[in-house]
């Protein structure tokens, strides 16, 4: 409920967060108005949220009195924390391709794998023609063009893995 000319508000359930503490009491909005709080969280007491609150302020003052915020900067360390899962994730790439000639029956697991590992995204798509199903698998990654891979078969669990695996071997050549 938010009432324009409120001066007194009653909070009757516990406070679970600083973000609902400044909101709750923002709903005070004349000049001496009135905030009450009638029952505390055991387990966040509102002491605790009223210092998260002015730690939240200390960090934005330090934020603007430094200026703005350098955003190539802040996409350079986001590049950066991605290479750095691809190079972790490559050793789940040097199992695959050492294991009995990289079984394609396990490709899409594997390459669902690697995605977690990279916080990527597998992304696959299947049409049917007729007695053949054509499936195209794509990999997406932060900072790294999508790999893509396309494959077709009788059987589209096949037509899947087979697109799947072709996407790991992309990835493999890129190690």
């Amino acid at each position: 409920m938010d009432i324009p000319s409120a001066n007194c508000v009653l909070r009757f359930d516990p406070i679970q967060t600083p973000v609902s503490l400044v909101q709750s009491r923002g709903r005070a909005r004349q000049a001496d108005s009135a905030f009450v709080v009638l029952q505390d969280d055991k387990k966040r007491p509102l002491l605790s949220l009223e210092q998260a609150e002015q730690e939240q302020h200390c960090a934005i003052h330090k934020i603007n009195s430094e200026g703005s915020i350098d955003t190539d900067e802040l996409y350079r360390k986001k590049v950066d924390a991605q290479q750095s899962r691809i190079r972790n994730a490559k050793s789940i790439l040097t199992k695959y391709f050492h294991v009995s000639p990289a079984a394609v029956e396990t490709a899409v697991g594997v390459l669902k794998m690697y995605a977690q590992k990279v916080s990527g995204e597998v992304v696959e798509k299947s049409d049917r023609d007729g007695a053949l199903w054509h499936s195209r698998v794509f990999l997406s990654q932060c900072g790294v063009e999508a790999i893509y891979s396309a494959a077709s078969h009788m059987v589209k669990k096949t037509s899947l893995q087979l697109a799947a695996f072709g996407v790991l071997q992309k990835l493999h050549q890129a190690v």
